[in-house]
């Protein structure tokens, strides 16, 4: 059917395309997300055949999932208190460990929960340094391949916007609605920018497949769990549920302003001083 006859543009009537378009976006997205994940990706330099803790942790979460192992594995052995409220304390002595030892350290004579903790240890220079010499032992994408990858998602969505630009032009040319489009337009416009300006930056979840954590979900046992899998997987069920609510920051109140408001000069007293000021600074 042609145009002259009544038919649609490009064979699409307007919703169709809208829809269409719609499902281009929301492709190109999720090939962009998979992309952003494919180049952060880093593995082992070697295949490894056994797997500590302490690297475990490091893959699947940083310094925080680290400090999450350490604390089960301390409440476990003894060496952490653990009140009913989520408070950790450090009752008994030292643990052998080094990276226990400095986490046991890091607590102290305080008493925490264990989200306050991890804001302690994150500073700590022994264990910045641990993750240093783990991620120089892992290999990742070359720069050019992140480039390629960052780079070629952003073209598929650059190519699914100029499809829809198009599509307006045409729209405008032969007089026909354009107006749901362009909103469609805008927004997926937006949404693409707001994808690479803020979201493509932020770290990136660790490749489940990854030669360090497919090891440590097969050998670790115990407390040790934790460090692939998160606190869900500390063996105690009473325990687990205190560990994962002393995590858990609270959620930050916002107080209301109060209106200035001008009460005036306080009251004088006979002699020009304010009144109960006696003893006060002249």
């Amino acid at each position: 059917m042609t145009l002259a006859d009544g038919g649609a543009p490009w064979g699409l009537s307007g919703p169709a395309f809208l829809l269409l378009y719609s499902l281009a976006v929301l492709a190109g997205l999720a090939v962009a997300w998979w992309a952003r994940s494919w180049s952060a990706r880093t593995r082992p330099a070697t295949e490894p055949s056994a797997v500590d803790f302490a690297e475990a942790a490091l893959v699947a979460g940083g310094t925080d999932r680290l400090v999450d192992t350490v604390a089960a594995r301390l409440v476990h052995s003894g060496h952490f208190r653990l009140s009913g409220k989520g408070v950790l304390s450090a009752p008994g002595g030292e643990p052998e460990h080094p990276v226990d030892a400095d986490v046991w350290r890091a607590l102290g004579s305080r008493s925490l929960k264990l989200y306050m903790l991890r804001k302690r240890v994150r500073a700590m220079p022994e264990v910045r340094a641990l993750a240093d010499r783990l991620a120089a032992a892992r290999t990742g994408r070359s720069p050019r391949a992140r480039a390629l990858a960052k780079y070629g998602s952003m073209a598929l969505q650059a190519l699914v916007v100029v499809v829809g630009v198009v599509r307006v032009a045409d729209g405008v040319a032969h007089g026909r609605p354009v107006a749901y489009l362009i909103i469609l337009l805008m927004v997926s416009l937006a949404v693409i920018a707001a994808f690479y300006l803020a979201v493509w930056p932020l770290p990136s979840r660790p490749w489940r497949r990854d030669p360090v954590l497919v090891l440590a979900r097969r050998t670790l046992t115990g407390p040790d769990r934790v460090a692939a899998e998160g606190l869900d997987a500390y063996p105690d069920e009473r325990l687990r549920a205190v560990l994962v609510a002393s995590g858990t920051a609270p959620a930050k109140k916002i107080r209301p302003v109060e209106p200035h408001r001008d009460y005036g000069p306080p009251p004088s007293s006979a002699d020009g001083r304010g009144a109960g000021c006696g003893g006060g600074l002249p």
